[in-house]
């Protein structure tokens, strides 16, 4: 019936007292003329227990749609012509057969017409005698006027009691709302509007009622989506209701922070369906906190709003990266099942790089862990012998010329040679007394590949060559060498076996005696640091670029097993360590921190379980130090700590025992050495500390020469009772080998070398000798090398410490060379195997000087244009532009020729002219302005009585050298990086847009001739012979072309970086290294 379904579904609503629908079912129960729903949710309405707002919805709920359609056309109301039916508390009759409420209740629900049940049968009552009535007694009139008075007070003090009775209610109701005590509150809310449903505060109840039912499941039950759904009803209850406005600032409250709630349960949700759900709730609640009516906008914290919005957005992001997540772990799972773990590792970097923020999802690392599990399969040792070579490789190199300047002269307590990485040189220098014995280009300037001791001789891998080879100490020459063609990490020696990991994914077995290739262990993944071999263990450790841990047997380098460790890629960059049969691997997990992990094994050799992980301050770069149980560490931040390992203990497998906090906030590299249970420590100074394990410390110990300030490079070396370091001085050029007592910190010694050139070698004496000198102020004369490899170590001419001179440009003489130092303001002039003092300058030099007749052309930065003698004396009196007090001029390199000079500064052009009088002077011939696209951005050259000059614009433009009138104009394609140099008949430059040009005077709108070059690689001046130019490279190619045409002549590979431009040397030709090293090149 449709009453039942009214009924069930108010139960439902959870609208009316279960009370109140028992006690109505139960008197329909035996009707069978039932009322319809519309009379009994009328009747509910006029009773209190219902409003016209639920009422409407329970209706809705239960009707077809047409009589939902009447319903609307006819809103239920107070109005409607229903029967009236009475109260469920109102009385009627009195107990001597007046009809009882319920009887009467009953009889009412009759029909919805609202006919009324016929009266039930009786007795008839006696008949009174005729005329006769029962208020004729004066006494009965009395007594019923009394009752009638009686009845009138008792009604007055009834309703006076009945009306406090519902302020009582009212207040105690809102008292509890207030305390917090909301199921109270809805109970007391309630029950007052069931009885006092036309109350002055009952519009007032129906709000607070609203209200604490949304804060109930808020704040009490902390169920945001029932609160969501609550407050949906409940505002559509109360909104209508007169006192709402005493409810809109609670609304406005309580709205936002269900909807921020939800927007936090999205945001922690991890499946996507899970967070679709909540960001639909969170966006319903956005729109019930965006109506107006419930929230008025003066209420509204739009900022409160908008961030909600902004966690959907993320969220939204978060989203597709959790759908990309899926897509990546079925693609790794495919992978791993296809025996592929590398594409699950390329599937997991890329997805990694694409979503970082989902790194550490856990579901990601199973994945990563079952490619791990596939991968041990794969990892397997593969043959591939290779025969060393014992003879030195093929090169264009006839003689290797190294320099070095001993700056502290002594013998230390030491005996043998140790080995330095500079530069991009293999230096080996004399522990006893500082000497330069040796030196070989290896390439790459990394301290990470530092050579290593083996049997007497020196270990090293030729990053050029791609080569691992091995030199005899004292010398420096080949034992053998082995092509492995990758790049490797530091070589590790294993027994007789050297092990190299290259980021190819193969880790190279190599014969330590005969430098033979056995072959190689195949990974799935690059190898980006150097393993660690435990002899106890009979076993090989090595991290992959990513996740994965391996152990290798040392016998036949067939995996014993993979360690999930999950690192990222590329964190780990340092070799583990292998002490009393734990090993310790480092990951720089963060921008500045590292994790020390202690890995165990569970039975075997196999590091398969990690037992502890600990942060540290700063990233782990060297290898640490080990000793007996111990080990030292310290990273780029100058943390150092000293561990102690346990065997025994798993819980604590290491122990702190001491420790030193950062004292400087710059990172860098830190190299340490323990002695005797004492740690140096070389970084931007030197440094002894003492382990003190009682207090956990490292105290300094005092030490002779501290080198404050200097700047470490390398490891250290320990060579008997010293320790050989290499260090930059502060502000000077090069590096400095010095030997410390490893007690006292005396210095023995102390040699100077790896400094750049000053300039290009200088050929002495139709080749029979070089010229050489470095940017630290030592010249250096040697005989034509007779040998591949030389060293010097006394130069003819040094800088005095008390009178420092770094030379930055150099010029060729007649017999010698002009060294200039520019920024000081000094110069020297060396000719033939003599030395002269250096002289100063009226100023700092702005630019290369030019040479000129018998002298040099030297710009000034203080304006003046000086034309020098060798010996510093003036060919001419100086020009001196008109500047402003205080002022510089940033000039160029001049062109000169004859008698002619010309060169650009600020924004003019200037044509001087040496006028032969007596005195000379440098004149000032001609000047034009040169500004905008018209400044000159490069040196300028004289041929034929034409400058060239090279503009901002690309192009060059041609002028006379006297007066400056432009002849021609070219545009160039591209700005000028190189040049122009004159050359008979023109001069040659190179572009920016990759050319080699070559301009002759009469070019109008071509050059003659124009070729693809590297320009931005070309280094110094080129080398110009009758019919062809000879240029340099840095990477170290040099080539050679003809001057005519630009055809290709000839190229050769050096096989080193280079630093100058070729000169030449006999039928060959000179160089030098950015180490400052001459190299002999046949010719071409």
């Amino acid at each position: 019936m449709n009453t039942d379904r009214l009924l069930k579904e108010l139960a439902k609503r959870e609208v009316v007292s279960d009370a109140v629908l028992k006690k109505l079912a139960d008197k329909l129960a035996d009707k069978t003329d039932q009322p319809s729903p519309r009379a009994v949710a009328k009747f509910l309405v006029d009773q209190g227990h219902l409003t016209v707002s639920q009422a409407k919805r329970a209706l809705r709920a239960i009707l077809t749609p047409e009589e939902s359609a009447i319903l609307d056309a006819a809103p239920l109301s107070a109005a409607d012509d229903l029967p009236d039916l009475p109260s469920l508390s109102q009385v009627h009759g009195s107990a001597g057969g007046g009809a009882s409420q319920s009887s009467v209740w009953v009889a009412d629900l009759g029909s919805e017409s609202g006919e009324s049940a016929k009266p039930s049968k009786g007795k008839k009552p006696k008949k009174k005698k005729k005329g006769q009535t029962g208020w004729d007694s004066p006494l009965m009139l009395l007594g019923g006027g009394g009752l009638i008075l009686m009845l009138l007070v008792g009604a007055v003090i009834l309703v006076v009691m009945q009306w406090e009775s519902a302020d009582q209610k009212f207040t105690g109701a809102q008292e509890a709302y207030d305390q917090g005590s909301y199921p109270q509150a809805i109970a007391d809310f309630e029950d007052f509007l069931k009885k006092h449903p036309s109350h002055n505060q009952a519009s007032l109840a129906r709000v607070r009622l609203g209200t604490a039912r949304i804060r109930q499941n808020t704040e009490v039950m902390q169920d945001y989506e029932r609160a969501l759904a609550v407050a949906v009803e409940e505002a559509d209850v109360i909104e209508d209701e007169d006192a709402f406005r005493e409810g809109q600032g609670e609304l406005s409250a309580l709205l936002p922070t269900i909807a921020k709630k939800l927007s936090e349960q999205a945001d922690q949700a991890t499946e996507v369906d899970q967070m679709q759900k909540y960001v639909d709730l969170t966006t319903k609640a956005l729109e019930l906190c965006g109506n107006t009516k419930l929230i008025p906008g003066k209420l509204r914290d739009e900022g409160q709003l908008n961030a909600i919005r902004d966690t959907l957005q993320r969220i939204g992001m978060r989203q597709q990266a959790l759908e990309a997540l899926q897509s990546t772990l079925e693609e790794m799972t495919a992978a791993s099942g296809d025996g592929n773990p590398a594409g699950a590792y390329a599937a997991q970097t890329e997805f990694v790089k694409a979503h970082p923020e989902l790194s550490e999802d856990q579901r990601l690392k199973d994945a990563i862990a079952a490619a791990v599990a596939a991968e041990k399969s794969l990892v397997a040792f593969v043959e591939e012998p290779r025969a060393a070579q014992t003879e030195e490789p093929e090169s264009p190199v006839v003689a290797e010329l190294a320099v070095a300047r001993p700056r502290v002269k002594g013998a230390a307590p030491a005996a043998g040679v140790a080995v330095f990485r500079l530069a991009g040189g293999l230096y080996g220098v004399s522990a006893e007394d500082g000497r330069l014995l040796w030196r070989r280009a290896v390439g790459g300037a990394q301290a990470s590949l530092a050579p290593s001791h083996i049997d007497g001789d020196w270990l090293t891998f030729d990053a050029k060559r791609r080569e691992l080879v091995r030199l005899k100490s004292e010398t420096g020459d080949l034992v053998w060498r082995v092509t492995l063609d990758d790049e490797v990490a530091q070589p590790v020696i294993a027994r007789d076996k050297i092990l190299c990991a290259g980021q190819t994914g193969k880790l190279y077995v190599v014969e330590a005696a005969s430098g033979n290739l056995l072959g190689h262990v195949d990974f799935a993944q690059p190898l980006q640091s150097p393993p660690a071999y435990s002899e106890q263990a009979n076993a090989i450790y090595l991290a992959g670029e990513h996740s994965s841990f391996y152990t290798l047997s040392a016998d036949d380098f067939s995996c014993l097993g993979v360690t999930y460790l999950g690192h990222s890629k590329g964190s780990i960059t340092a070799p583990p360590v292998v002490v009393v049969g734990r090993v310790v691997v480092f990951e720089n997990s963060g921008a500045h921190t590292s994790l020390l992990h202690v890995l165990g094994a569970s039975s075997g050799p196999v590091a398969d379980t990690v037992l502890n992980s600990r942060r540290i301050n700063g990233l782990v770069k060297q290898p640490p130090e080990v000793f007996a149980r111990r080990f030292a560490l310290v990273t780029d931040a100058g943390q150092v700590d000293v561990f102690e390992v346990s065997a025994e203990d798993d819980s604590q497998p290491v122990v702190l025992i001491a420790s030193r906090q950062p004292t400087r906030p710059e990172r860098g590299a830190h190299y340490a050495e323990v002695v005797d249970a004492e740690i140096w420590l070389a970084d931007t100074g030197l440094a002894k500390y003492s382990i003190a394990p009682a207090g956990n410390r490292l105290p300094v110990r005092e030490i002779e020469q501290k080198f404050s300030r200097d700047t470490f490079l390398h490891p250290l070396i320990r060579v008997d009772g010293v320790l050989v370091h290499a260090r930059k001085r502060r502000g000077k050029p090069g590096v400095s080998i010095a030997a410390s007592d490893v007690k006292t910190g005396k210095v023995y010694w102390e040699t100077d070398l790896a400094a750049p050139p000053a300039g290009a070698p200088v050929s002495l004496k139709d080749a029979q000798g070089i010229l050489h000198a470095t940017a630290a102020g030592s010249v250096y004369v040697a005989r034509r090398p007779d040998q591949r490899y030389t060293a010097l170590n006394t130069p003819i001419a040094a800088a005095e410490a008390q009178e420092p001179v770094v030379f930055e440009a150099a010029a060729a003489a007649p017999g010698g060379a002009v060294y200039w130092s520019m920024e000081q303001g000094r110069a020297a002039a060396i000719v033939g195997a003599d030395a002269s003092p250096t002289f100063a300058l009226p100023g700092k030099v702005a630019c290369e000087p030019t040479a000129l007749g018998e002298g040099w052309v030297v710009p000034l930065a203080i304006g003046q244009v000086h034309y020098l003698a060798k010996d510093g004396s003036l060919l001419a009196a100086p020009y001196q532009p008109v500047l402003r007090p205080g002022s510089q001029i940033a000039w160029l390199p001049a062109g000169a020729a004859g008698d002619e000079v010309v060169l650009a500064g600020g924004d003019k052009v200037f044509a001087l002219q040496v006028v032969k009088e007596d005195p000379a002077q440098l004149e000032l011939a001609a000047e034009i302005e040169a500004t905008g696209d018209d400044q000159v951005v490069g040196r300028a050259a004289i041929v034929e009585g034409q400058a060239f000059l090279p503009r901002r614009d690309g192009r060059l433009t041609i002028h006379s050298a006297a007066s400056l009138e432009e002849t021609a104009s070219l545009d160039l394609g591209g700005t000028a990086l190189w040049g122009p140099f004159p050359a008979p008949g023109g001069v040659v430059l190179a572009t920016s847009a990759g050319e080699l040009l070559f301009v002759g005077p009469q070019s109008t709108d071509q050059p003659v001739w124009r070729k693809p070059i590297r320009a931005s690689d070309l280094i110094g001046e080129p080398l110009i012979q009758s019919d062809s130019i000879t240029v340099a490279f840095g990477s170290g190619n040099v080539a050679r072309f003809g001057l005519s045409s630009g055809e290709d002549i000839a190229t050769t590979d050096v096989g080193q970086r280079l630093a100058t431009g070729p000169t030449s040397f006999g039928q060959g030709m000179l160089l030098a290294t950015p180490d400052g090293a001459v190299v002999v090149v046949r010719g071409m």
